[in-house]
């Protein structure tokens, strides 16, 4: 069954809002067993979006619609599917009855004469009823092509995917079981990884499939299988996962399904009855935002020093004056005193340091825009690496931040 999604919204196409509806769409109906054929984002101007509907139908059982249901003037969805079907816009007055209700009884304020617009869809459209918002959505076919009209709220579409769309879908959709494994790795871009397993992706039976979805730092390996028998497709997911698995390093490979980076090093600091703290300088507390974001961080982690001034780094993590006069505040020295200081006035059993260039300024000769030391230690024994990247200043700090927390991850594999 051939999906397309259309995202309706000016401010989609100009960067004011992010367009997560169609991430969100796309993994929801993926999971379950739908695959979106193409997405388009598209203006609100009814010709446009009419123009977008028209090429969604040639090529497509389904066009989902995310937007534009709203009251204002600029929401013309509704209005560009009836022109594009050929049907007129009617009033339905159970819609309006409900959004009377919602204004009413649950936000007790005047209805606007503007929020009678949300009672108008095409002729012969069913309501999908939205619990989360007073649009409604729907549901409209003709010419054996499917229409779907939802809200762009988050939320609300989200909730009529779930519970109204997804549910009407499934009967029409493949017969077909889809099942997948997900490898997490760290440290190795999608080439040395593609090249390490060449032999295996080359090996796979045509109904499996190996995507490569690189991050910063990080590359994650969806194997994924599509047939009748459930359980043979597991067994099958698991030998080809193993031989992926056997091929690469064993310190690259962090975790399997849903597992996160930093909830891999939580993992390992509670296995280990060890704390954490960080002492963070470029990186200005993105790593300790990355480890408290991990739900149950308080196992585990204490506290951190933001030392971005030399200042602090003197005064409180005690880094000697001659570090800074001999070596610079961006040297394997500043960070291992950092650690060293970090430490003991934490009272933590292991510290993340970290200190560099971000940029776009601040760059020499001798250690450009780029250059970030990160250390990893505990009271015996510290390690250290110096990075050298060429991204912007925000990549620079997030790459820093995921490299800190993957060679703190090996350092515990090793402790």
């Amino acid at each position: 069954m051939q999906v397309a999604l259309l995202t309706i919204g000016d401010e989609l196409l100009i960067g004011q809002v992010l367009d997560t509806n169609s991430q969100w769409i796309s993994s929801f109906l993926y999971e379950n067993g739908i695959e979106l054929a193409t997405t388009l984002t598209v203006s609100d101007n009814k010709a446009a979006i009419g123009e977008a509907l028209v090429h969604a139908a040639r090529t497509n059982r389904v066009v989902l619609i995310t937007g534009g249901l709203g009251p204002t003037m600029d929401d013309l969805t509704l209005e560009a599917i009836a022109d594009h079907l050929e049907v007129p816009i009617v009033f339905n007055e159970e819609t309006y009855a409900r959004i009377e209700h919602i204004f009413k009884e649950l936000i007790k304020r005047p209805l606007s004469p503007l929020h009678k617009r949300q009672a108008y869809q095409p002729e012969g459209a069913q309501t999908l009823e939205n619990k989360q918002g007073t649009a409604p959505g729907v549901w409209i076919e003709k010419d054996e092509v499917i229409y779907i009209a939802m809200p762009g709220v988050p939320r609300e579409m989200k909730y009529l995917m779930t519970y109204e769309v997804l549910p009407r879908l499934l009967p029409l959709a493949s017969t077909k079981t889809r099942k997948e494994v997900t490898i997490h790795t760290a440290g190795w871009g999608e080439t040395q990884i593609a090249t390490a397993i060449q032999s295996v992706e080359e090996s796979l039976p045509e109904h499996m499939t190996l995507a490569y979805l690189p991050s910063l730092g990080t590359v994650r390996l969806r194997l994924n299988a599509a047939g009748d028998d459930v359980s043979s497709l597991e067994k099958e997911l698991v030998k080809w996962k193993g031989e992926i698995v056997e091929l690469l390093p064993k310190e690259i490979v962090y975790g399997f399904g849903d597992t996160s980076l930093t909830e891999v090093v939580q993992q390992l600091l509670i296995e280990k009855k060890m704390t954490l703290v960080t002492a963070e300088s470029c990186t200005g507390g993105m790593i300790a935002h990355s480890v408290t974001n991990q739900p149950g961080a308080s196992r585990v982690f204490y506290g951190s020093i933001i030392a971005y001034d030399n200042s602090v780094k003197k005064k409180l993590l005690g880094v000697p004056e001659h570090v800074f006069e001999q070596y610079g505040a961006v040297s394997e020295q500043a960070v291992t005193a950092m650690v060293e200081g970090v430490l003991p006035l934490l009272g933590a059993d292991v510290a993340i340091a970290t200190s560099g260039i971000a940029g776009p300024s601040g760059g020499s000769p001798e250690k450009p825009v780029g250059t970030i030391w990160v250390a990893i230690g505990t009271r015996d024994q510290i390690i250290t690496r110096k990075l050298s990247f060429r991204h912007d200043r925000q990549t620079n700090i997030a790459r820093t931040s995921i490299t800190a927390i993957d060679m703190l991850r090996r350092f515990l594999l090793m402790a």
